[in-house]
């Protein structure tokens, strides 16, 4: 678990939530950093799950010193003036950068700058992957080159009344243990939450409209609904209450579920007579869609969740997602949303195992922002 984070209510208390809700136990491969190349053939699944990845598509970072633009990155990457063999790219899009605090490209420390590098290719359809991984990674102007792992969410049944919640206020009301659980209402006594605080649920996007969460969403103070234009100017047409990655449009409503039953763990609006209280009664959800309506979803997707949550405000991200091999993609990510001051909460997975020896992504990343947290049950065991 890695908690260099500092000691505040909502670092707390929303890495506690990841408690009361299930996680995936899907593949999950070794750390390998010092690889070139991200292969799942060349690792030791030690649990017998099958890593699975995007069919034509390839994750590849640039060394620093290498010379690339939006307007000759296709030709370069296809091996124009390279004496290795062509491969037949169709597209290449660059990762946007992170911004500081002060909405300026670039942030304190070499993790943005390591992230610029980063470019999400489109290969021609059969193309053996393998190989093309093999070529690219042989270059000598390539650092990386990484499959683009498929990554998926599960839903949980979500209970509409506050008195079920034993996570939160455990009486023993579903026979567990007395008091094992988070004890909400005596963190509510001290404070019930902070309308500032802005939380991106970074999943199968959120219900806006659902009426436990429509007065606690997010939504973007610079964008004009409706308009068809990018008034604020951050890449993004009427992305209102967020982003939805998976389909490239503005609309991120959940469609699967599992987004708004967590968002609703976070940030269920308190004290109205309604549903649910989520642990924080009045924090922002921004919702952030990159899983589909069969609850998968892609790392290039996840990227581009972290990198729009953290330049549109975000300081805390939530997680409950996994699955795939080691993405230094997304660790790229992860530090550089660090350097902007976010939190990355992530789901430890539910497989009842020591993640040190068997590294569960994205959890187990050797990040000082990330917050692992781990399910327990109403008697207070591991999950």
């Amino acid at each position: 678990m890695h908690t260099s984070v500092k000691s505040t209510f909502y670092a707390i208390t929303v890495s506690i939530f990841l408690m009361l809700i299930s996680t995936l136990a899907l593949a999950v491969m070794p750390d390998n950093q010092t690889i070139k190349s991200s292969d799942p053939a060349e690792k030791t699944d030690n649990t017998k799950e099958t890593v699975k990845y995007k069919a034509d598509e390839l994750l590849v970072k640039f060394k620093t010193t290498t010379a690339i633009n939006k307007s000759n990155a296709v030709a370069h990457l296809s091996g124009v003036g390279v004496s290795s063999t062509t491969i037949d790219i169709l597209s290449a899009k660059q990762f946007k950068p992170i911004k500081n605090n002060n909405n300026k490209a670039g942030v304190q420390g070499n993790s943005q700058a390591s992230l610029d590098n980063w470019w999400h290719i489109k290969l021609a359809e059969g193309t053996d992957l393998k190989r093309a991984l093999n070529i690219l990674s042989a270059r000598p102007d390539i650092e990386f080159v990484e499959y683009n792992y498929e990554i998926r969410a599960l839903l949980t049944p979500n209970d509409p009344h506050f008195d079920s919640l034993w996570g939160l206020h455990n009486t023993q009301q579903t026979g567990g243990s007395f008091d094992a659980d988070i004890d909400a209402p005596e963190a509510w006594d001290n404070r019930t939450g902070a309308s500032n605080i802005i939380i991106a649920v970074i999943d199968t996007g959120v219900d806006y409209g659902h009426e436990d969460l429509a007065g606690n969403m997010w939504t973007n103070p610079g964008e004009i609904a409706g308009n068809l234009i990018d008034d604020d100017g951050n890449g993004y047409v009427d992305d209102v209450y967020g982003y939805d990655f998976i389909n490239t449009d503005a609309d991120p409503f959940d469609d699967h579920g599992h987004g708004t039953h967590v968002s609703g763990t976070i940030a269920g609006i308190g004290n109205n007579g309604i549903g649910v209280a989520g642990v924080s009664w009045d924090a922002r959800i921004m919702a952030i869609k990159f899983l589909g309506a069969n609850g998968g979803g892609n790392i290039s997707d996840a990227v581009n969740g972290v990198i729009y949550a953290v330049n549109n405000g975000a300081k805390i991200l939530n997680n409950s997602w996994g699955g795939g091999g080691f993405s230094q993609a997304m660790l790229d990510a992860i530090n550089a949303a660090n350097d902007a001051g976010v939190l990355f909460v992530a789901a430890a997975g539910n497989s009842n195992r020591n993640n040190d020896a068997s590294p569960y992504y994205p959890s187990s990343y050797a990040a000082p922002n990330v917050i692992s947290v781990a399910a327990t049950d109403h008697n207070d065991q591991r999950a």
